[in-house]
């Protein structure tokens, strides 16, 4: 018993000195905190940074050493668990006692049951008496244990309860302890974000710095260029001076020629016959197409997707190489030409913008027709010819010799002399497009091709009439009276239809002009960067160059079979959030998008050549691209407006997962010192 007392002393001496020891520890660790914080709330913020890692050294001590208490506490506790295992086995030997007291009441009853039988042997007797007298010692010895055992049980059981008591107590301060582990924890993890946002923000200030220093460099050199431009500007200044005194005297002498140029043309009228009244054509019927080009026989590959794996394979054989994601997006800017009638190719000189549609054209046979623009067109006449009223003759240009041989209606005005190509597909290449302004010589071409998808039928004569160019004729025709009203009806006019795709390029350099809004609003616009750097030092096979050129000519109808089946496809809810998202961007700068754009961005999605969610967020991706950034070119991104519409582009472009696309968008904004917006294009790895 009293081996069990020292025991249990032990242990509740133990599990108090381990508690003391905590709560002192706990309470240090406070005071030192407060402290602390009374000091790092007076010193100035350097201060703090340079004594911060000191200070952690010393947290992460106190937090070891916190550690170590609750490790003794723990032990403490389990110590106290022993004292209980050590009662439970107590509580049997109590009840062992209690069940001999029994045992020997019962032996009692027994003997004072055989005094009764017995009373008349004395002897007898006189030995039960003798054995109850020792049975009762016995009894009295074992009742004295047995309240021993009672008054131990009872102590033990006081004892058990005030161990359950402090276990329970020490297990609450445990857990705090824990708490506030944690919470100490947090607050390391805490300086430690701290720490590494104060070197992020010092790296970020140097940096800013250096590149404060590069642009005092660019504007001491551009001021010192600037001097030397004033100078030559003055010398230029004094030049033209001279050159207008020269050119006055030049226009007098003009005025003069022209006068007597006039008299000379009135005097050639009094001598020339009176003109016919019949337009000659004879020049419109002369082919421009050579549809000989490729093979007689129509192209065997119909299938869209070995077509364009033609495409790729004649282009590493020509030495040229364009990513994947460029060729797609020129094929599928070219198929939705009902919508958006021109695609045009833009960027800096020597990027093969005119080599791809060439190429693109031999691999798939479609005939390409290159139009070199010239910085004097400022009309329609310009692409389609004029009437020479002097001899009452078309002169026709080489696009509208070709527009004639393309046109699906077979119009009884044509000469028999004419090799139809209806059936071919042709590629017009306006090449330099922006030499000139192109809403002068093309808005009106443009408007016919945009008004295609409003004719029903084309062999409706009435609903054609909206999307027909109408030639200059004045009114004259070789047609003879006898005609009859249909063959009349369709004189001078063309249709342009969808055999016929639209490609133009320009360079951006200080001799080209921008596009105008116009034109913007309905062309996919194609910005060529440097050409990849895994194509740098690439050799090209010459011999085997024209290997996979077509086998024979694309057919206007596989080309619409392909359109045809794109137009199956069903749009994906993320299509009309997108649109969604990217109308709420640009609203807020004032320049939303209405159904035009929205059923072109539609168009081109369903006429992607690759399906699967992956290739509806490339598609949406090139749209944003083609569609969008040029509309944002000379946005003021230091205004918050212009700054939102941005960010909501660019939180748009984000999802659709185009991180190249993201850094060109981030690029353009950083251009001009971070004032305007300049969309340069996207920079494209041969592994896109």
């Amino acid at each position: 018993m009293g081996d069990m007392l020292f025991l249990f002393g032990v242990g509740v001496l133990s599990l108090t000195v381990a508690m003391a020891m905590a709560t002192m520890a706990f309470n240090v660790y406070q005071r030192r905190g407060s402290e602390y914080k009374r000091y790092l709330d007076r010193l100035p913020l350097a201060v703090r940074f340079e004594d911060l890692e000191d200070r952690v050294a010393e947290l992460e001590s106190e937090r070891d050493a916190l550690q170590e208490d609750v490790a003794a506490g723990q032990r403490t506790i389990e110590e106290a668990a022993e004292e209980r295992r050590w009662l439970e086995e107590n509580r049997d030997s109590i009840a062992r006692a209690h069940e001999a007291r029994q045992e020997l009441e019962r032996v009692e009853q027994e003997l004072a049951n055989e005094l009764e039988n017995l009373s008349g042997v004395k002897g007898e007797i006189d030995e039960k008496l003798e054995r109850k007298k020792e049975l009762e010692f016995e009894t009295q010895k074992l009742q004295q244990v047995a309240e021993e055992a009672r008054k131990a049980a009872e102590e033990a059981e006081a004892r058990q309860h005030q161990a359950e008591s402090s276990v329970s107590q020490l297990q609450d301060e445990v857990a705090e302890l824990e708490l506030k582990r944690d919470e100490l924890q947090q607050e390391l993890r805490d300086l430690g974000d701290s720490i590494a946002n104060a070197r992020s923000q010092r790296q970020e200030i140097q940096s800013e710095i250096e590149r404060l220093q590069e642009e005092q460099d660019w504007l001491e050199a551009g001021l010192k260029e600037l001097k030397n431009r004033e100078q030559t500007l003055d010398q230029t200044v004094r030049e033209l001076e001279n050159k207008e005194r020269a050119l006055q005297g030049s226009i007098d002498g003009l005025d003069t020629k022209r006068q007597q140029l006039q008299e000379l043309v009135e005097h050639m009228e009094d001598l020339l016959p009176r003109r016919s009244s019949e337009v000659v054509l004879d020049a419109l019927w002369e082919p421009a197409i050579p549809i000989d080009e490729f093979s007689e026989m129509e192209a065997s590959v119909r299938d869209e997707g070995q077509s364009l794996e033609r495409v790729f394979a004649h282009l590493e054989e020509r030495g040229l190489y364009f990513p994947r994601r460029v060729v797609h997006a020129f094929h599928t800017s070219l198929k939705v030409s009902v919508e958006t009638p021109l695609l045009v190719l833009a960027g800096i000189s020597g990027t093969g913008k005119s080599l791809l549609p060439q190429v693109y054209g031999q691999a798939m046979g479609i005939h390409v027709l290159p139009i070199a623009v010239q910085p004097r067109w400022d009309g329609p006449q310009d692409l389609l010819g004029f009437l020479n009223y002097l001899e009452n003759t078309y002169k026709p240009t080489e696009l509208l010799r070709a527009l004639i041989q393309m046109d699906p209606i077979n119009r009884r005005w044509y000469s028999d002399e004419i090799d139809p190509a209806r059936d071919h597909m042709l590629i017009v290449l306006l090449d330099e497009m922006n030499l000139a302004r192109v809403e002068y010589y093309f808005s009106e071409f443009l408007s016919r091709l945009e008004a295609r998808r409003e004719v029903a039928s084309l062999s409706d004569q009435d609903d054609r009439r909206k999307a027909e160019i109408l030639l200059d004729l004045a009114g004259g025709s070789h047609l003879t009276s006898g005609e009859d009203d249909d063959v009349r009806h369709d004189v001078g006019r063309l249709m342009v239809w969808n055999n016929v795709l639209f490609v133009g390029t320009m360079n951006e350099d200080e001799s080209t002009l921008a596009l105008s809004d116009k034109v913007v609003d309905r062309a996919n616009v194609m910005r060529f960067g440097r050409p990849p750097k895994q194509a740098v030092g690439r050799s090209t096979d010459t011999d085997n160059a024209r290997r996979h050129t077509a086998d024979g000519w694309l057919a206007s109808r596989t080309w619409r079979s392909w359109i045809e089946a794109g137009q199956q496809t069903r749009l994906p809810a993320l299509v009309g959030e997108t649109i969604e998202r990217l109308n709420d961007a640009l609203g807020v700068i004032g320049r939303p998008f209405g159904y035009r754009l929205q059923r072109a961005i539609e168009a081109y999605v369903r006429q992607y050549p690759e399906s699967g969610d992956a290739a509806v967020r490339l598609a949406l991706a090139d749209q944003v691209e083609q569609r969008i950034m040029p509309k944002l070119r000379g946005l003021d991104v230091s205004d918050p407006d212009g700054a939102k519409a941005l960010d909501g582009v660019l939180e748009v472009v984000s999802g659709l997962g185009d991180r190249a696309l993201q850094d060109a968008i981030e690029m353009g904004r950083q251009a001009h010192g971070g004032h305007l917006f300049t969309w340069m294009g996207v920079q494209r790895s041969l592994d896109d």
